[in-house]
């Protein structure tokens, strides 16, 4: 219609032609010819314009149900209360729309998958390795452990290391509805929580408490905080009864093996012997790979596979360090280094490390994960 009056404004076609493809001129005088005249009983033009308005709206009103806008509003609210019971709060009724769109889901791992309870699930120390093969709560591997490493040393080196060297804490419960049931909490970073509770399954509560303390203010030489960008933390302390010695001084390294790998230069070994780094020695069964029968290589090599076969059964790998070195030598560096007056300044202490350990710790799935995904996979996320 509209293009029809168009084509007649401009000659096109005949005024009054009532159909473009079998178009018939009408008598000399009966039509009026389509203008911008604003006269609604003369110009056919804006009667034609507004029949043109009006069966746009009567398509509109009959294509689309009156009740659409409410049932779509309706229905966009009870699906917001619906997730408000399950703690989504939704702030706009479209989010509940475009949620049922959502493909993927990026989502937190620890404490949203996971329970947040760190545990020891293996051990690497003097060059074997040992897992947990039963549940989390049994005491095996901490007593096969401490068997193995007591005699050596590395043992006590572990519990040291962890224990000074850590800003979880084990501490009397002060609750006096639960501290029948539970005499000592933990309390501080949950990965060093883990560690503690291990230590906790062969030493009682009183014993882990009295092994912290015996690290006095007056024998802590420096401190090198964990950071993010850092993935390790150091401690230094002081052994009164060696003083003299060339291990009167004791640097404690612990963290990421990734962030530590490089800054160590020895390695103890089950006899208490420290070698290179870079010796070669026999790869455990539990460390070759599935093409291998038998393989030899470097202690960092050893390392490595232990990591990796941590990281494979999703454990967080914290890998146990040290070095000793007089009080002359300490304060030498202490010297050179701006007397330790920033944290920065004490990171030149972390190096020429000797690697002892590594610890592979889990954070169990919540129960309902499993369901949780399966249900996300049946909907297509």
């Amino acid at each position: 219609m509209v293009i029809r009056t168009a084509l007649e404004m401009v000659d096109v076609i005949p005024c009054g032609c009532g159909n473009l493809f079998t178009c018939q001129k009408p008598p000399i005088g009966t039509c009026d010819k389509p203008n911008f005249e604003l006269n609604m009983t003369t110009n056919p033009l804006w009667g034609e314009l507004l029949n043109t308005v009006i069966i746009a709206i009567t398509v509109i009103v009959v294509a689309i149900p009156e009740g659409l806008p409410l049932a779509v509003t309706i229905s966009l609210s009870f699906a917001s209360k619906k997730m408000q019971k399950e703690n989504n709060l939704v702030r706009t009724l479209s989010s509940a729309e475009t949620m049922g769109g959502a493909t993927h889901i990026c989502s937190d791992k620890t404490g949203t998958l996971t329970e947040n309870k760190m545990t020891v699930m293996a051990l690497m120390a003097q060059n074997e390795v040992r897992f947990n093969n039963e549940n989390s709560t049994s005491p095996i591997l901490a007593k096969e452990s401490q068997a193995a490493t007591e005699a050596s040393g590395v043992w006590t080196m572990l519990v040291e290391g962890l224990f000074w060297n850590s800003s979880a804490r084990i501490e009397q419960n002060m609750d006096k509805k639960t501290m029948d049931k539970e005499p000592f909490v933990f309390a501080g970073n949950v990965t060093e929580q883990g560690i503690i509770k291990f230590f906790n399954k062969v030493m009682s509560g009183q014993e882990c408490l009295d092994q912290r303390n015996l690290l006095s203010e007056e024998n802590t030489c420096a401190l090198i905080s964990f950071t993010s960008k850092r993935k390790r933390a150091s401690i230094v302390v002081k052994y009164p009864a060696k003083a003299g010695g060339n291990d009167e001084v004791r640097v404690y390294t612990k963290g990421a093996p990734d962030m530590i790998f490089d800054s160590c230069t020895n390695v103890m070994c089950a006899d208490g012997s420290i070698v290179s780094f870079d010796d070669q020695t026999e790869i455990p069964a539990e460390l070759l790979n599935a093409d291998e029968s038998s393989a030899t290589g470097s202690y960092r090599d050893l390392y490595e596979r232990t990591v990796k076969k941590f990281a494979k059964q999703a454990y967080r790998t914290i890998l146990m360090t040290y070095k000793d070195m007089s009080m002359a030598e300490f304060e030498q560096i202490k010297a050179d280094n701006n007397d330790f007056e920033k944290e920065g300044d004490r990171e030149v202490l972390e190096c020429n490390l000797t690697a002892y350990g590594i610890f592979g710790l889990q954070d169990p799935l919540r129960e309902q994960i499993v369901d949780s995904i399966n249900l996300c996979r049946t909907a297509g996320i």
